[in-house]
């Protein structure tokens, strides 16, 4: 295997900034619900990419590139308008 390169942390901390960009929309979102179904669908969506997150192996860059590539898609998916 070769050793992490110096933008191999760049591009796991994007992936990390992502995925905490997509839990505070997700959050905002949850606020605005009334207790629901949706509710409770939209924690476990949370505690799916929480745990989709932790099987990423940090040294497989590939890895971490289709995830952050995910959480982008994610992202732009709520919130319309503002890309």
């Amino acid at each position: 295997m070769v050793g992490w390169r110096v933008n191999d942390i760049v591009a796991y901390d994007t992936m990390q900034e992502l995925l905490t960009a997509l839990n505070a929309r997700m959050l905002q979102q949850l606020r605005r619900l009334p207790d629901s179904h949706e509710r409770q669908q939209l924690r476990d969506e949370m505690s799916l990419w929480r745990e989709r997150y932790l099987a990423v192996d940090g040294h497989d860059r590939d890895r971490i590139l289709a995830f952050t590539a995910q959480l982008e898609q994610r992202l732009t998916e709520l919130t319309p308008g503002e890309q």
